[in-house]
């Protein structure tokens, strides 16, 4: 005799169902959006768009970055140095400890990131439109509890400075 799965258990496999449904979709729209954001200047690698999203967030290290991007210290730095020659990344020796480098976005990087942010939030308003106060409400406090259960401390401090923006 077996037993029927608790109304719990029910909801947590229709929530994962829904998750891995959706997650996708959001990641992939995401990423398109990041792409095109640069297209008409130059075309960024998802792991280039990513280190330069972590060091506008705060990560001003090699070994930030690699913490934050969960990789090698070498393929951040080579992802730096790509940067450096686009000119949206400068590097500056540390005043107090000359032996270490920090990151920063440059003007032009800085310009760039603003665009793609801007247009992000308008794809993202246009996608989200359609939705109640009420329903936007609902999909915040849900997607709250959700980054309460996966979030990591560690991962938190240098990688998300910014909230997750």
């Amino acid at each position: 005799m077996t037993e029927e799965p608790s109304h719990l258990e029910e909801n947590l496999k229709h929530l994962e169902r829904i998750l891995w449904r959706t997650l996708p979709l959001v990641m992939h729209a995401s990423r398109s959006l990041a792409r095109e954001s640069f297209a008409d200047a130059q075309h960024l690698t998802p792991g280039q768009y990513h280190t330069l999203r972590n060091i506008q967030r705060g990560a001003n290290s090699i070994s930030d970055l690699a913490a934050c991007g969960k990789t090698s210290p070498p393929a951040a730095s080579r992802h730096v140095d790509d940067l450096v020659k686009l000119g949206l990344v400068e590097r500056t020796r540390d005043p107090e400890d000359r032996r270490s480098i920090i990151l920063a976005l440059t003007e032009q990087g800085q310009i760039k990131w603003n665009k793609m942010v801007i247009r992000n939030h308008r794809l993202f308003s246009e996608k989200m439109k359609n939705l109640s106060d009420e329903d936007l409400q609902t999909i915040i406090k849900g997607l709250e509890l959700l980054y309460s259960a996966f979030s990591d401390t560690e991962f938190e401090n240098t990688c998300m400075t910014d909230g997750g923006k």
